[in-house]
């Protein structure tokens, strides 16, 4: 079972690839030919069906539309041959069949109509293998159609233009230029195309084919009244043809054929070419150069035409010298009456007709005439430039050229040249020029012209230019009158002048005259003399050194700092002629007051240098500057000075050596402390123990001016200077003080320490009492008051209270200084002891003095002594002995009766107004003196007498101290 299936598979396998094969078996390809296949009436068709491989016992079927049909079956053997049912009783249906092998079969129909046109025959072909391609009658291979067309020969070849229109018999072409004919095969068109032939006969030669003017035909299509023959063509062809001379009655003509009539032509009529020019013209005389001289008679030139088609009229020629026409008749020749140099040039005739103007050839008529010179007259030219001249001149033929000078030959060239001319050219120069006529036929004649040149040669003033005496340097002392200085200079043309300065003109004239000569007038004058060649400018120059002497002129100018502690440069300097200068010390001074005589600068012989080191108060003031050079010019002295004023800068000077003021309780001072400031002061202010002092009802600060002696270098001058005025009012004990004065600008600040001090009488004691009795000595102790400001003394007084004198006396050793410190305590209190009087009532009081006056008196202490006390009794013992009645010898009674006054604080002596110190505030006031109080002569004996204080009836000044100045 498995094996019959196997057989079956594979025998099914094998036929499908067979029937594969069978299947990709190639198409046959069936063709008929000839496409298209033209026919005419009464003639035959003819068609071959071609198949491309062998298909057996095939049937080729010939269809002809759909009308007619005939096939051959068996294309192997040509079996039979069958018409179309529907055409077999057509008379005119014949037929013939002619197979070659098995794959072509012709056939032809016969009795063509003009039925068969246009229509379209194809075969096909059923294959009798029974297997492949085209094997079913519904199924067969088909040919390509093919259309059957009715051929129209050719009857006529007609010739016309290009544009198709009728030519006449003859016809005319210009020589050199193309025309066009057209051959078209009939008025209404053939079928197929039709080929054409050009032919041209001239006079009895045989017609020759023109092949090399043959132009390939194109057709253009044209419609015909027969709508059935609507694919009726025209064709022509056209022949392009130069017109030549050689061409001249030739006879041109053409032949059409249609492809299909072979060696039937149709020939067309036949034109005539008539080759038309222009003239050909010959002139006489035919010298190519004929020669003739100015002032010749009757020289006659002939025009002739040669050949021409058509002829020219009469009245058709022109002449024309140098290209310009002149009219004239060729029966009349062309005459020069008389030969001028205008005839000169070419001469040439024309002829013309309606094809074109004949030229003849040139004749050069050469007007021969001896020279002719352009007058020259004269030429300007600048000395140094190039002379180049032409001797111009007219004349024929070239003549020789000869300039002379002087009867000196010095070119042989119409052009003079001199490269680089001098005033020695300057002069006439003459030209003189020769040739040799040669007419033709007649003998030579030598001609001879000259003309004169006037040369000028110009020239600037050179190095030609001075001044009289040929002077460079003029020296003259300032305030004298000068000479007049002439310049002179050798020019052509003349020379103008003109003197300048510094590049100004000062004088348009040739002379300067600078009159009384000055200082300013040294230096370089400069005389231009000058002129104008060709429209530049000559000019030449020649300076003159004036050279005034005068005294210098001092100038002084300042370097470097002008601030305190640095340095200043004053530098000094001479500006003279001539300026060596011999400088002397510096001189300082302040206004009128030489401080330093001689400070001597570094020198040289235009400046003196002066160094200022360490700039200080008293660097200020003027420094003047004195030189010489010997001259002493307008001004009359020998020695000329210049100066400068310094002012230098820095923090605030205070203009007091003394730092102390003085004062008395109660009273008013003025603490006035003078200053210079530059710049000047921004700010000041007074302290007191570190605190700012505010004005007050009792003090007051502010600033004056005032005038004020102070010393530069030891020598005293006034200053104008600023204070600070500090007064307080109703002074008391504390004012007695330190004081700093702070003064700041803008460079920086100064500060000043001073002290205002006492200077007045001394207080009253604050306390004064009895302490003991011993030794028959009383101690009495006290506690001291104000000193005044200077040393005070002690002293004691009594007066018995029984005694009717009343008189206070000076206790024995009573007086006691208070720097003596055996009579002061360890507290401070002083004690002092006195001898007691003889028993009684007493009172004891104290005061104190000093140099400017004494203190008020202490209080009184009365003491009652009532007998000799012992040696050892203390005195302390009085009272008790009082008190208990009781008394080992003397009993002393001692009552101490304190009268204690009142003692206002601040109270002080009177005081006048010379006792104060009073300075007013004005600008121009100065210290006012200060008058001191007498001392009291003291109730004691001439030993404790006091002497007054010698200055205090004096006038002294209250401020021992400089003054300072500076310029604000």
């Amino acid at each position: 079972m498995i094996l019959v299936t196997f057989k079956y598979v594979l025998t099914w396998s094998i036929v499908k690839l067979l029937l594969l094969c069978k299947v990709s078996e190639a198409v046959p390809v069936v063709t008929l030919t000839p496409s298209p296949v033209y026919i005419r009436i009464g003639g035959s068709l003819t068609l071959t069906c071609q198949v491309n491989q062998d298909v057996g016992l095939a049937t080729v079927y010939y269809n002809i539309g759909v009308l007619q049909k005939i096939w051959v079956n068996d294309i192997k053997n040509c079996g039979f041959i069958k018409a179309d049912p529907d055409e077999a009783d057509n008379p005119s249906f014949n037929y013939s069949v002619t197979c070659s092998g098995q794959r072509s079969v012709t056939m032809i129909k016969y009795g063509i109509t003009s039925s068969d046109h246009r229509k379209i025959w194809n075969c096909q072909m059923v294959s009798a293998k029974g297997a492949g391609p085209c094997i079913s009658p519904n199924n067969p291979c088909f040919s390509p159609g093919v259309t059957a067309i009715m051929r129209i020969p050719v009857t006529t070849a007609q010739l016309t233009d290009s544009y198709g229109q009728p030519l006449s018999l003859n016809i005319t072409v210009p020589d050199g230029k193309y025309m066009q004919l057209r051959c078209a095969n009939s008025p209404n068109g053939s079928r197929p195309e039709s080929t054409f032939r050009w032919y041209k006969k001239q006079g009895i030669q045989p017609a020759t084919l023109i092949e090399d003017q043959l132009i390939s035909s194109f057709p253009n299509p044209v419609q015909v009244p027969n709508q059935s023959e609507t694919d009726l063509m025209i064709y022509y062809s056209t022949l392009t043809l130069q017109g030549r001379k050689l061409y001249q009655g030739a006879n041109i003509y053409c032949t059409a054929q249609d492809l299909t009539s072979v060696g039937m032509e149709v020939q067309s009529t036949g034109v005539q070419l008539i080759i038309a020019y222009a003239p050909e013209v010959s002139l006489f005389p035919n010298n190519s150069v004929y020669n003739v001289t100015v002032g010749m008679q009757d020289i006659v030139l002939t025009c002739k035409v040669i050949d021409a088609n058509p002829q020219p009229e009469t009245n058709a020629f022109t002449w024309k010298h140098k290209g310009v026409a002149i009219l004239r008749e060729a029966s009349q020749p062309y005459t020069i009456q008389t030969v001028s140099t205008s005839d000169d040039g070419q001469y040439q005739c024309s002829a013309f007709n309606s094809y074109g103007n004949g030229l003849s050839s040139f004749i050069d008529l050469d007007v021969q005439y001896g020279p002719i010179l352009i007058p020259m007259g004269s030429i300007e030219i600048r000395e140094g430039g190039k002379l180049s001249v032409t001797c111009s001149h007219s004349a024929n033929p070239v003549p020789s050229i000869l300039w002379t000078r002087s009867g000196q030959v010095i070119s042989r060239s119409s052009i003079l040249e001199i490269p680089s001319i001098t005033r020695l050219y300057d002069g006439d120069f003459i030209c003189t020029a020769s040739n040799v006529l040669y007419p033709t036929g007649k003998d030579s004649v030598t001609k001879t012209a000259s003309e004169t040149l006037k040369v000028i040669v110009l020239y600037g003033p050179g190095n030609s230019t001075k001044i009289d005496y040929n002077i460079s340097m003029y020296k003259i002392e300032e305030g004298m009158t000068s000479e007049d200085m002439v310049c002179s200079a050798i020019c052509k043309p003349s020379c103008s002048y003109k003197w300048l300065r510094n590049s100004a003109v000062i004088s348009n004239q040739d002379t300067l005259s600078l009159g009384v000569v000055q200082r300013n007038m040294t230096g370089s004058y400069v005389c231009e003399a000058y002129n104008t060649i060709h429209g530049v400018i000559r000019s030449s120059t020649v300076s003159l050194e004036v050279k005034v002497t005068y005294p210098p002129s001092i100038d002084v100018i300042l370097a470097g700092s002008i601030e305190k502690n640095l340095t200043a440069i004053l530098v000094c300097w001479a500006l003279g002629f001539p300026a060596e200068t011999t400088f002397f010390p510096w001189i300082h001074m302040w206004e009128k007051v030489p401080i330093r005589k001689s400070l001597q600068g570094k020198t040289n012989t235009t400046h003196s240098v002066l160094t200022l080191d360490k700039l200080s108060l008293e660097s200020m003031g003027k420094y003047v500057c004195t030189a010489s050079n010997g001259i002493m010019g307008i001004t009359g002295m020998l020695n000329q000075t210049g100066s400068i004023s310094l002012l230098v800068r820095g923090a605030a000077d205070i203009l007091v050596d003394n730092a102390g003021f003085v004062g008395d309780i109660g009273l008013t001072v003025n603490m006035s402390i003078p200053f210079y400031s530059n710049p000047a002061i921004e700010s000041f202010i007074i302290q007191k123990n570190a605190r700012i002092l505010m004005n007050t009802s009792r003090t007051m600060l502010y600033l004056s001016w005032d005038v004020v002696n102070y010393q530069f270098y030891k020598e005293t001058i006034q200053l104008d200077a600023q204070k600070v005025n500090f007064v307080i009012q109703n002074m008391t004990r504390e004012d007695f003080d330190n004081y700093t004065l702070v003064l700041s600008n803008s460079i920086g600040s100064t500060s000043f320490q001073f002290h205002l001090d006492p200077f007045g009488p001394p207080l009253k004691a604050q306390r004064f009492y009895f302490n003991r009795f011993i030794d028959n000595q009383i101690e009495l102790h006290f506690d001291a008051g104000f000193n005044g400001g200077q040393e005070q003394t002690f002293v004691i007084e009594y007066k018995s209270n029984t005694s009717l004198d009343n008189v206070w006396k000076n206790a024995s050793a009573a007086e006691i200084r208070e720097t003596e410190k055996q009579y002061r305590l360890a507290n401070g209190t002083f004690f002092i002891k006195v001898t007691t009087p003889s028993p009684g009532s007493y009172t004891y009081r104290m005061y104190s003095w000093n140099v400017k006056g004494r203190s008020p008196f202490s209080d009184s202490i009365t003491v009652t002594i009532y007998g000799a006390p012992s040696t050892n009794e203390s005195i302390m013992n009085p009272v008790p002995a009082i008190a208990g009645g009781v008394s080992a010898g003397f009993v002393v009674i001692l009552i101490v009766t304190i009268g204690v006054f009142l003692w206002k604080r601040n109270q002080h002596p009177h005081v006048t107004e010379q006792e104060g110190i009073t300075l007013e505030n004005s600008r121009n006031a100065s210290v006012r003196p200060t008058d001191g109080d007498l001392y009291e002569k003291l109730n004691s004996n001439a030993n404790t007498d006091i002497e007054m204080y010698s200055s205090l009836n004096t006038q002294t000044p209250s401020e021992d101290h400089k003054t300072h100045y500076e310029n604000t």
